[in-house]
């Protein structure tokens, strides 16, 4: 339906758009200063760190036999 380059555009961009409200709610955010806000922020940010972790040297360590099938 959309084209592999498009599909990784929309990917990166993702990433761009979440650091954007990400920082947006912990700079201007009224309830930054609250436990459940810290806390989602938190959460999120660190699991997209670690998944991005994760991902990034999951695909390094890989064999370049396995990496060409997926």
């Amino acid at each position: 339906i959309i084209g592999r380059a498009l599909w990784r555009a929309i990917h990166f961009l993702s990433f761009v758009v979440f650091f954007v409200v990400l920082t947006h709610g912990l700079t201007s955010g009224t309830d930054t200063t609250t436990l459940l806000a810290r806390s989602i922020y938190w959460g999120t940010g660190g699991s997209l760190l670690f998944f991005t972790i994760y991902r990034v040297l999951n695909t390094i360590t890989k064999p370049a036999t396995a990496r060409a099938s997926s």
